[in-house]
């Protein structure tokens, strides 16, 4: 019996063929656009800018500071970090790795983290220490306290990739 095709699988054949749609990730995307566009800026914030090329490295090496702790594709990782370059680094790290970010609101206080916690069950937690007056730092403490799975906090004060195994 011939398998049937349908309108969907067309249309994303169709954009295959006509190069809207396709099959590479974001994380591979990342490395075709340090190829292409090398030492032009890709982020700019914070005082600094970051090149194509410098994004690709640090992606890369969070990405492997990541793995060497545990962390393994499908595992779930929650975020919760200001816009900033060290969000999209992370991000970028993530889908490398195969990682899962479960994005949280940075707004987002301890009821509402555990609750992500407890349904998504993930098994590290990146954050910052301190934003705009509010210590997420201690936040964070008590949520890993509360979840065994949790095995990771990560803060992304002096480098992202510097984390404290927790279990």
């Amino acid at each position: 019996m011939k398998p049937t095709i349908t309108k969907q699988d067309q249309l994303q054949i169709e954009y295959e063929e006509k190069g809207y749609w396709q099959t590479y990730t974001l994380g591979e995307h990342l490395r075709t656009w340090a190829q292409q566009y090398g030492d032009r800026i890709a982020l700019a914030g914070q005082g600094r800018d970051v090149s194509y090329n410098a994004l690709n490295q640090h992606a890369d090496k969070l990405a492997s500071g990541l793995h060497q702790l545990g962390i393994q594709r499908g595992d779930r990782i929650l975020v919760q970090l200001p816009n900033s370059i060290e969000f999209v680094v992370s991000c970028f790290a993530f889908f490398r790795l195969g990682a899962i970010p479960i994005l949280s609101m940075l707004a987002g206080r301890e009821a509402d983290i555990d609750a992500l916690c407890a349904l998504a069950e993930p098994v590290a937690y990146i954050t910052t220490s301190c934003f705009l007056g509010f210590d997420y730092c201690s936040m964070a403490g008590k949520i890993v306290s509360k979840h065994a799975f949790l095995k990771y906090l990560i803060l992304d004060d002096d480098s992202i990739a510097d984390s404290l195994t927790l279990n």
